[in-house]
């Protein structure tokens, strides 16, 4: 754990460093009686008049409070933050956060699908989207599950299941995903069900820049790294979707519908508040 994380706490004390080749960790610690109590980062104007009341001031006395009374008047936040006065480490820091190993796109639809073509559409959206994350992430995907489920709520004949299937190269290629999601959502489908939620689960996800070559493998993964990378360019740019592939469709009537959204004034010029 650094010092640079245990000192967050306080604003106003010191700090003797020493560091262990193995753990690099804090031997000494002083917290002087400098500064306000309110420069404790943690301490807001509830806990800084509870603790005026008692005539604690300063991080010092803070520190020397006894555990109890600390529980009882600033509950366990509090405790954990004297602790960390203390130089005991109540919320570990994640310095390289744990890669991730899984990512799913669903959604649910505005309206049930009961067609084939229409749940092409929907399971290329979500590939898309899924792709999307994996090159934002420096990913690449070596399994791919499509699933697909009617509204178990609804009354009204019930199916779901799921598809499994191991790629031959772990990828990101958003028309390589979407090929192997659509042969996977052709198995499933069924006539005569009304599908309320779809979606695509990418696993055994490996860095992009390990991928494991095959032998025999035909497609051109530099020309496809290229044009992922001016697709997602050029989306960023121009707004999302702007460049698409065709299977996803041109006016799908079964997004989700975001009626009762709130307004996204950060983000959509259309929608900032008017003043009249």
């Amino acid at each position: 754990m650094s010092g640079r994380y245990e000192c967050r706490r306080v604003s106003s004390c010191a700090e003797e460093i020493v560091a262990t080749p193995q753990n690099y960790s804090i031997t000494r610690r002083v917290v002087r009686n400098v500064g306000p109590i309110e420069d404790i980062w943690g301490i807001g104007p509830g806990y800084s008049r509870r603790l005026h009341a008692h005539e604690i001031t300063t991080a010092l006395q803070l520190r020397n409070v006894n555990d109890r009374w600390v529980r009882q008047e600033l509950r366990i936040v509090g405790l954990r933050l004297v602790w960390e006065l203390r130089g005991i480490s109540c919320l570990p820091l994640e310095l390289c956060p744990p890669p991730k190993q899984s990512l799913m796109v669903s959604r649910s639809f505005g309206r049930p699908i009961t067609t084939l073509t229409e749940m092409r559409e929907a399971v290329a959206t979500y590939t898309t989207r899924a792709a999307e994350k994996l090159r934002r992430h420096h990913v690449a995907a070596g399994v791919l599950t499509v699933f697909l489920m009617t509204n178990r709520f609804a009354d009204e004949p019930q199916y779901a299941n799921s598809v499994t299937m191991p790629l031959p190269v772990a990828t990101q290629d958003t028309a390589e995903l979407i090929g192997y999601a659509l042969r996977g959502i052709e198995q499933l489908f069924r006539g005569g069900y009304r599908y309320q939620k779809a979606g695509v689960i990418l696993t055994a996800l490996v860095p992009a820049h390990r991928v494991q070559a095959h032998l025999f493998d035909r497609h051109d993964r530099e020309r496809s790294q290229k044009l992922m990378a001016a697709m997602d360019t050029i989306n960023a740019e121009w707004g999302s979707g702007t460049i698409r592939y065709a299977a996803v469709g041109l006016r799908p009537g079964w997004l989700m519908r975001c009626a009762r959204r709130s307004p996204r004034y950060t983000a959509r010029w259309e929608e900032l508040a008017v003043v009249r």
